[in-house]
């Protein structure tokens, strides 16, 4: 895992440690000053551990990254 998706699975922890389930991209940019399109790139490829609190990442309106319900 490389120093981008670390910092941006490090973030995500944090939020699922607050309680926070749905979280917007804009945000994560606050926390960590990655840009968006490769935070994007990123989570669209696999390459982040995404804790299992949190469901939803969203850049505004349209989901970027959505945990899969088991079946």
């Amino acid at each position: 895992m490389d120093s981008f998706s670390k910092a941006l699975s490090n973030v995500l922890k944090r939020y699922q440690d607050r309680g926070i389930e749905i979280v917007d991209i804009k945000d994560i940019w606050i926390d960590t000053s990655i840009p968006e399109d490769l935070m994007v790139e990123l989570l669209r490829s696999g390459k982040v551990e995404v804790p299992d609190g949190i469901m939803e990442i969203k850049k505004g309106s349209h989901a970027v990254w959505r945990r899969r319900k088991e079946a």
